[in-house]
């Protein structure tokens, strides 16, 4: 009798207990029942609606990425993951510089006539400060930037002692600070004034906070370190000669004093470098 009740408890697992003693058992979970008496069935609906909205969400956001988008909406997707476009940076730092440059140099203001020789560079030169961003609307850049053009070339006609040479400087101090891997050359009519202009510049960046990126500047070049070792940035300032300006070029091209310029300078140098699209 005892190996046939030994034999029963093995094969349905229950434990071992004397007879007469409780079984530890949980008690069967209590079904719900309703006000009639009958069992409620479970209902998965709220589940599978909570489900089929989320994945109907992914796919939505799925194929809207897929979706060609315009520069500004770039902008603002950019804006609400807290990015900007690099463009869009480059420009900002470019009007800060601007302003900066001339207050810790000598404590000057802008005048009225050099911002609007400024806003006419940076127009001249949008491309360039645009040129690393993918997938660009050029006609809502000029509205954001109150551009009237986006044409490249500029020319600026005042008369003597009015600030000219100063606000090339100022802008050619601020591009070189801002924008990463550039090379500017600047043409004058004699050695004396492309000295006199590469020092005004090196003075104007010696005086802020970017002192520190100047690396070194002879008669005729200066190096701005970037924000990379590879970054070298280069300002080159020629007189005119012809015979040794050949292959000389950069992207800016700034031409001092331009109505007294050789012609052969002119037409040897700076048309060729013209009709290249990486120069402005």
């Amino acid at each position: 009798m005892a190996d046939l009740k030994r034999k029963i408890f093995d094969d349905f697992d229950i434990p071992d207990t004397p007879v007469g003693e409780p079984i530890n058992e949980s008690p069967p979970p209590k079904k719900k029942v309703t006000e009639e008496g009958r069992s409620m069935p479970l209902n998965y609906r709220n589940y599978l609606g909570a489900a089929y909205k989320v994945f109907e969400e992914e796919t939505l956001i799925k194929i809207e990425s897929r979706q060609m988008k315009s520069h500004m909406n770039n902008m603002l997707d950019q804006c609400k993951q807290k990015k900007a476009s690099q463009g869009d940076k480059l420009m900002l730092k470019l009007r800060f510089l601007l302003d900066y440059i001339p207050k810790t140099y000598k404590g000057w203001e802008r005048s009225k006539m050099q911002k609007t020789f400024h806003r006419n560079f940076m127009q001249a030169t949008c491309l360039h400060l645009y040129r690393n961003d993918a997938d660009i609307d050029m006609n809502k850049i000029m509205r954001m930037n109150k551009f009237d053009n986006l044409k490249q070339q500029v020319l600026c006609l005042t008369p003597r002692r009015f600030g000219k040479s100063t606000s090339v400087a100022m802008f050619v101090a601020a591009y070189v600070l801002t924008t990463p891997y550039s090379e500017q050359c600047i043409f004058s009519t004699g050695r004396r004034a492309s000295q006199k202009l590469l020092e005004l510049i090196r003075d104007m960046i010696k005086s802020g906070k970017h002192a520190h990126q100047f690396l070194k500047c002879n008669g005729e070049t200066m190096l701005i370190q970037g924000d990379t070792p590879l970054d070298i940035r280069k300002v080159h300032s020629y007189p005119s000669c012809a015979k040794t300006l050949r292959g000389c070029g950069g992207d800016v091209v700034y031409m001092e004093e331009a109505a007294f310029m050789a012609l052969d300078v002119f037409f040897e140098v700076i048309v060729p470098l013209l009709e290249m699209e990486t120069s402005k």
